[in-house]
Formats: C-alpha cells, sequence, structure tokens
C-alpha cells in the first residue's frame, strides 16, 4: 500500500508537476521579491567597490566582484523556484549562474598571464551574449533587480 501510494504521489509530481499535500511551492511573487533583494544587495554591493585606476588592479577587482555575486548566486540557486513561470525562472537563475562561470573564466585568464585588453574583451564579449535572454528571463518572471540595466 505504501509503494503505491508512493507511485501515485511521484506520478502526481511528474504529469501534474504539483507538490503533494503540505508541500510549499512559491508563488511568483515570492520568488520575484526575494530575487529582487538578493541581486540588488549585491549590486549595491559591487558598486561600493573601488574600481581599478590601473591594469595592475583588475586582478583584485575581479576577486572582490566575484566574492560579491558567488555568494548571492547560490542564494539565487536556493531559492524555491515558482510553481508558475518554473522553467523561466529556473532559466533566468541558470544563465546568472554563467555570468559568475564567465567572471571566474576572466581572473583565471588575468592570472594566467593574458593581456588585460585581451581578458576584458573576451569578458565583455561573453557577459553581452548572455545578456538579452538573461534579462528576458529575469523580468518575465518579475525580478527586474536582476536584470542589467542595459
Amino acid at each position: 500500500m505504501l509503494r503505491r501510494a508512493a507511485t501515485l504521489s511521484l506520478t502526481t509530481l511528474l504529469i501534474g508537476g504539483s507538490a503533494p499535500a503540505g508541500a510549499y511551492a512559491a508563488t511568483a511573487d515570492e520568488f520575484a521579491g526575494k530575487a529582487n533583494t538578493i541581486c540588488s544587495t549585491a549590486t549595491k554591493k559591487v558598486e561600493k567597490l573601488k574600481k581599478p585606476s590601473s591594469v595592475s588592479g583588475l586582478k583584485s577587482f575581479a576577486k572582490k566582484v566575484i566574492a560579491v555575486i558567488k555568494p548571492a548566486q547560490a542564494k539565487l540557486e536556493a531559492l524555491e523556484l515558482p510553481t508558475e513561470k518554473r522553467s523561466t525562472a529556473k532559466k533566468a537563475v541558470t544563465l546568472s549562474a554563467k555570468d559568475l562561470k564567465t567572471f571566474k573564466t576572466y581572473l583565471a585568464d588575468l592570472e594566467d598571464g593574458d593581456s588585460a585588453k585581451a581578458a576584458t574583451a573576451k569578458l565583455e564579449k561573453a557577459l553581452k551574449a548572455n545578456e538579452a535572454e538573461q534579462n528576458k528571463a529575469w523580468r518575465a518572471v518579475g525580478a527586474t533587480k536582476c536584470a542589467s540595466e542595459g
């Protein structure tokens, strides 16, 4: 009997996409509100960082940016996805993770001795390639603070 109940519950989840009775599922507004708080807090922290005045300061700056966005990304990934717009919310979080990976690659390039100009051009190109799709996803779920201004 327990096996049948478990199988029916699993089937309901897989087919219906709903959580079992008593389980919590975030609404789109709850998800957006929490994501907006995470993103606006991280953005403010990055904006407060002292911008490098020379090429030699780029590595240090990149490390500081990563130190801010890494925990913010972890918080985004830990959010309960909303029942409505679930795939769009997941896409937004996944694309955001791609930006973090891009910054880590940038730092690695600088540490490997790549020219700052080449590494920065590569960073900008990678971020730009991800920007429109990521912004669209964040805006679609109401997390406008996670979308870039551009």
